[in-house]
């Protein structure tokens, strides 16, 4: 039982690490970065 806690724990907080990296990476999707929309105006 100790080890699954063990396991379990790093497992949780990697979960967790992921998520918040997936919330980053929509943020930049909805606000793209200046020089994407600098692209568009030249198209």
């Amino acid at each position: 039982m100790e080890l699954e806690n063990f396991l379990a724990s790093p497992l949780e907080r990697a979960v967790d690490f992921m998520e918040d990296n997936e919330f980053d990476y929509q943020l930049k999707q909805i606000k793209p970065p200046a020089h994407y929309d600098l692209s568009l105006i030249h198209i």
